[in-house]
């Protein structure tokens, strides 16, 4: 027999931009805050990153080639690695939310940082050799 149970609850949803430091880019996330049924006094956290892909319809085809022309979708992307959410809970969303949005900054602010000294590197090898 099929069997199906409620696992978590979304309590909250949040969409963010992150504009690391030294680009123009601004990246989109949503961080959503659950808690679990088995513990429900207990909060954490769950970031999606929006990504855009250019999808292709494979079916239906006209002569071997797909009739319909690709086109451009946002999707949310569930983004485990980006930030370490693994020690992120707690049992009030407020500060949870706070500590994924100071990991955000800190994960972007460290990767511009790495950037221009992977670039100092780079310079410094071209005029040795």
């Amino acid at each position: 027999m099929t069997t199906v149970r409620l696992v978590a609850e979304i309590l909250k949803t949040f969409e963010v931009e992150v504009a690391a430091k030294d680009s123009d880019k601004i990246l989109h996330f949503r961080i959503e805050i659950l808690s679990l049924n088995e513990n429900p006094s207990k909060v954490f956290a769950r970031l999606w990153s929006k990504d855009l892909y250019r999808l292709q319809p494979t079916f239906p085809q006209i002569n071997g080639q797909p009739s319909f022309d690709s086109g451009d979708e946002l999707v949310l992307v569930e983004d485990p690695f980006l930030i370490d959410l693994r020690r992120s809970s707690t049992h009030d969303w407020k500060e949870l939310l706070d500590d994924v949005i100071e990991k955000l900054k800190d994960r972007f602010d460290l990767s511009a940082k790495k950037l221009k000294r992977s670039a100092k590197r780079k310079r410094r090898t071209a005029k040795i050799n």
